[in-house]
């Protein structure tokens, strides 16, 4: 899906070039109303932790988008409109930890004693794969001069939607620090029964939806390219786009990405146990949204022309 998108946006790009080229581009005075049907795609990501590298896995998103434009003078404009986006990108990290506190049975002076103890599990080969729906609103000022075009200006993104599937490794837990000792224990000491042990598995959780309440990506955005004349007022615009957000969005969930419950009235065995996912838990700080690629639309202009 990913080649074939790209592919139809350059074989739309060549097509239009290839008719275009040999002729005199001309464009007429430009009217002060105009209405942009876009579409782009690229590379992009939820950014785990602002991070272009692990623990964040790129992906790939693609976006259509309609427009409107209100030009105030002959190369100046303002910009806005709506869309929707998919994107899918990850989560990759060897080891992700958990800590929280149960009490633990030591024997002390002779005696056995139980207090409390501060424990960590410890979670192999973690990977995430996250399916984004986002709606996008761009408000750009708008520069063009010739075949020179430029939107520069700021994008506001709603994610709709957040899910995640899932592969993780076994995981263990182990007896981090004793209170009433105070005794630090390093790791990979003092690994607890398979009573606690988790099994490989793999699941799908929901990160974020509109019932956790809106959260918005406010990102800079700057696209910038060439357009060709198609006929006197229309256009096809042809270029490249950033969108980076400069704010994140914080996990929906304080807990640990796996969760003990340490109910004493159970048997150890009977103990139950579920992963909160890295993305609603304290496994990450937060993440904001990143994209960049290849942008087509054509331009479709009407009302009065500006003098």
């Amino acid at each position: 899906m990913k080649r074939s998108l790209l592919i139809l946006i350059l074989l739309l790009a060549a097509t239009s070039l290839s008719a275009q080229w040999k002729v005199k581009p001309k464009f007429g005075r430009p009217r002060v109303n105009n209405v942009t049907f876009e579409l782009q795609g690229g590379a992009g990501a939820l950014l785990i932790d602002k991070s272009m590298g692990e623990p964040t896995k790129l992906g790939f998103t693609a976006s259509g988008n309609i427009g409107y434009t209100y030009l105030y003078g002959k190369e100046y404009g303002i910009h806005t409109g709506i869309g929707f986006s998919y994107m899918n990108s990850g989560f990759s990290s060897p080891s992700v930890e958990s800590d929280y506190q149960d009490d633990v049975q030591t024997y002390m002076t002779g005696k056995d004693w139980t207090g409390p103890a501060d424990f960590e599990a410890r979670t192999a080969d973690v990977d995430e794969t996250y399916t984004t729906l986002m709606v996008t609103i761009p408000i750009q000022w708008v520069y063009t001069h010739n075949l020179f075009w430029a939107n520069i200006g700021a994008k506001l993104t709603l994610p709709i939607s957040v899910n995640a599937d899932y592969t993780y490794g076994p995981s263990s837990r182990r007896i981090a620090y004793i209170s009433e000792t105070q005794t630090s224990l390093p790791y990979p000491d003092h690994i607890l029964g398979s009573a606690y042990d988790e099994e490989a598995t793999t699941g799908s959780y929901t990160v974020y939806s509109l019932s956790d309440g809106i959260r918005v990506f406010v990102s800079l955005s700057v696209e910038a390219g060439f357009r060709i004349p198609q006929g006197k007022d229309n256009s096809i615009y042809i270029g490249a786009y950033l969108d980076y957000a400069i704010n994140k969005l914080t996990p929906v969930s304080d807990e640990e990405f796996l969760q003990y419950n340490v109910d004493h009235s159970v048997l150890a065995e009977d103990y139950d146990s579920h992963f909160n996912g890295a993305l609603r838990s304290t496994a990450t700080g937060g993440f904001n949204n990143f994209s960049a690629g290849v942008k087509v639309y054509y331009n479709l202009s009407f009302g009065r022309r500006i003098r």
